[in-house]
């Protein structure tokens, strides 16, 4: 028979053991799917997206360069050609490419 003490010192390692195969199992439940989504912006939307894409801030135009490109957003196509063209810094220009 088991006394108390030994149920005692087993039961923290058999909850830490439930808790770490919960997580572990529960990942593979919550993972994202790889595909790439494309997006369609419209109206005002989208004219915002252009207003990003044409900023004087750098860093404002690279992340939206690089969103462009990660959610397929064909419909700025046209101003990622123009900003390629234009375009002096190089980081920008693989970003208007990519």
């Amino acid at each position: 028979m088991a006394t108390s003490s030994s149920l005692s010192q087993k039961s923290p390692k058999l909850f830490f053991t439930l808790l770490i195969l919960f997580f572990v199992l529960s990942t593979n439940f919550v993972r994202q799917s790889k595909v790439n989504k494309e997006v369609h912006l419209e109206g005002k939307a989208l004219e915002n997206y252009r207003l990003g894409l044409n900023s004087d801030i750098k860093g404002i135009a690279k992340s939206y360069l690089y969103f462009a490109g990660k959610y397929k957003i064909a419909e700025v196509a046209p101003d990622l050609l123009t900003i390629f063209k234009n375009s002096s810094d190089e980081e920008i220009c693989n970003l208007a490419i990519w």
